[in-house]
């Protein structure tokens, strides 16, 4: 119901019971997902041995939020990228396999989160996948930032004013403030 209170609710929660830290986390970032990022943040402090369960939770509840959210843990909880990376790629299987692949290429420690998933986001929109059946399969999109545009159908009119409909005396009648 609060948003400000929902991170530190669902970080009290992760640090009193941590084996129920992804429930909490996921139930508070379905009920306010523009916090999933601080929720999964506060949660994974709380509680950071279940840092994977909590990051693919609220990833799978908010998956247009995915790096927002494992950026977030990735800061709180230091040394647990390659766990961020795997419960991503469960969270988000259209990045499975690109995750795996940027993996795979990085034996050595992973210099960020944020930078394996961007390379791993630029993979799949330079290499279709495909599903088996020579189908093509959507690559991951990121979050929209504007609603899809619609153009206007026909061509916009004028309005005479003279003929626009009658006007009762004394205006319209709207409440006086």
């Amino acid at each position: 119901i609060n948003p400000a209170a929902a991170p530190a609710i669902a970080g009290a929660v992760a640090r009193a019971v941590p084996n129920v830290a992804a429930v909490a986390a996921a139930t508070a970032a379905e009920q306010q997902p523009m916090q999933a990022s601080a929720i999964a943040r506060s949660a994974a402090a709380a509680a950071p041995s279940k840092v994977g369960k909590i990051v693919a939770a609220v990833c799978r509840v908010v998956p247009n939020r995915y790096r927002n959210i494992a950026v977030a843990v990735s800061e709180a909880v230091p040394g647990s990228e390659k766990i961020i990376l795997e419960a991503v790629a469960s969270a988000i299987p259209d990045l499975k396999p690109y995750i795996v692949q940027v993996l795979g290429a990085s034996k050595r420690k992973l210099a960020s989160v944020a930078v394996a998933l961007d390379e791993a986001y630029s993979l799949s929109q330079a290499t279709p996948a495909s599903n088996g059946n020579s189908t093509p399969v959507p690559a991951a999109r990121g979050p929209a930032v504007a609603p899809p545009y619609i153009p206007l159908s026909g061509t916009p009119g004028n309005v005479n004013p003279g003929n626009s409909g009658e006007v009762p005396p004394g205006g319209r009648g709207y409440a006086t403030p």
